[in-house]
């Protein structure tokens, strides 16, 4: 009788376990949605990002090395440094919040102090338009306003140093539909011509307006993207800080500069008419540049309004036929000679050129011996896409000039030879 108690007692015991146990579709069940409850993680070409498990929130890390190679050919007097150095070395940090907000960072490591490029906020109130506040680059010139890892040569042209490149300040713009254009303006601490505005800028600002569109819906032009851009504002510096830009050849050496006594003292006005045309493995890029300074000699008090101008007109054409975009190129066999891919290969030239207002030097703003009235600059380049993230570009760049040396003499030609390898995701 008692081993009959014991035996069914432990048949209870174990039809209640296995009653408490999980079955195998439970597990399953408990197991999505410890999934769905998980941040979603997604490695690819262009970076890493991590998704929140709502959908409402994502981080992005991506980046951009450029490792460069500088050689010049015209340097009998060893003035100009042939050397490899490291162009960019830029980690970026992209966050799309709940309620229509985006942040950007991005930092540029190559410097002895690291600076910011990009730290903004952007925020959507209706579809298509964006609030922009932070730091950001200015809505104007259109070789500078594209990214510095998609630029077709190495370096920007001689029409770049005309225009502002970041500012602190705020922006609206406005996506019209179907990719059909963008209008933007901006309200910042301006920078001088060629360069970044100051963390602390002077207390006057600089209003930026842009328009780019495609104004034809068909046909061979429906690629044709055209835009003008203006900036207005004022700058007045001082003889600690003028100022006033200084204006460098490709090879980043500089060519202008205004004497250590003038200053910036009045209106600041730029015009930009631009225009880029995609015709499937070609592509046209072109702009010119008019920059306005008021400037004053801190010696005899006279002020002087002087007119630069500077353009340029790039053509690129894809040697395998892939198609060419404001994106650059994605080969369409990637370089993998295991598997017989080759890349992509692009061949491309640009003419560029700056003439300073005669006035410069007719009101000694400069010294004709060490600045030069024009500058012309011819450039070629071939570039080896590996892939969508890696590519490699040769470019020859020979800049000739007006003015520039002692008693009148021209400026000695310059030439030179660039090289960049680049990673960008």
């Amino acid at each position: 009788m008692r081993r009959h108690f014991w035996l069914g007692f432990l048949a209870l015991s174990a039809a209640v376990l296995r009653a408490e146990e999980p079955t195998l579709e439970q597990r399953l069940k408990a197991l999505e949605d410890r999934l769905a409850a998980s941040p979603v993680l997604a490695v690819g070409p262009e970076g890493v990002a991590v998704k929140s498990a709502d959908g409402q929130t994502t981080t992005k890390l991506s980046g951009d090395l450029q490792a460069d190679g500088r050689f010049y050919f015209s340097d009998d007097a060893r003035s100009f440094t042939d050397t490899f150095l490291l162009r960019r070395v830029r980690p970026a940090l992209d966050v799309a919040l709940p309620g229509a907000v985006d942040l950007r960072v991005q930092a540029n490591l190559v410097s002895a102090s690291p600076s910011l490029d990009d730290a903004y906020l952007d925020i959507k109130p209706a579809p298509g338009w964006r609030a922009r506040f932070g730091r950001f680059k200015a809505p104007f010139a259109l070789e500078t306003i594209q990214s510095s890892a998609r630029l077709v040569f190495v370096e920007r042209s001689l029409a770049s140093g005309l225009a502002p490149v970041y500012e602190n300040g705020l922006g609206l713009y406005r996506d019209f539909p179907a990719g059909r254009g963008l209008a933007a303006v901006s309200y910042g601490n301006g920078a001088v011509d060629g360069a970044s505005a100051d963390a602390e800028g002077a207390e006057r600002k600089d209003v930026s307006v842009r328009l780019w569109g495609t104004p034809f819906a068909g046909g061979s032009f429906k690629t044709l993207s055209v835009g003008v851009a203006a900036t207005h504002g004022r700058e007045d510096g001082t003889t600690a800080a003028p100022r006033l830009p200084s204006f460098r050849t490709e090879g980043q050496n500089v060519f202008f500069s205004y004497k250590a006594d003038h200053v910036a003292a009045g209106d600041r006005r730029r015009l930009s008419p631009q225009l880029a045309w995609w015709m499937g493995p070609m592509g046209l890029w072109a702009e010119h540049v008019t920059a306005r300074q008021v400037v004053r000699s801190t010696v005899t008090a006279v002020a002087v309004d002087l007119t630069h101008r500077a353009w340029q007109v790039t053509t690129a054409w894809v040697l395998t036929g892939e198609p060419r975009t404001d994106r650059g190129v994605k080969p369409a066999r990637p370089f993998d000679p295991r598997r017989g891919g080759w890349g992509a290969w692009e061949a491309a030239a640009r003419a560029s050129a700056f003439r300073a207002d005669k006035a410069t030097f007719d009101s000694g703003a400069a010294d004709p011996d060490q600045s030069a009235a024009a500058a012309r600059a011819w450039t070629g380049g071939l570039t080896w896409y590996w892939s969508a993230n890696a590519k490699v570009q040769l470019n020859l760049t020979r800049t000739s000039f007006d003015g520039g040396a002692t008693a009148g003499t021209d400026r000695r030609v310059e030439r030179a030879f660039f090289t960049r390898a680049q990673v960008s995701f």
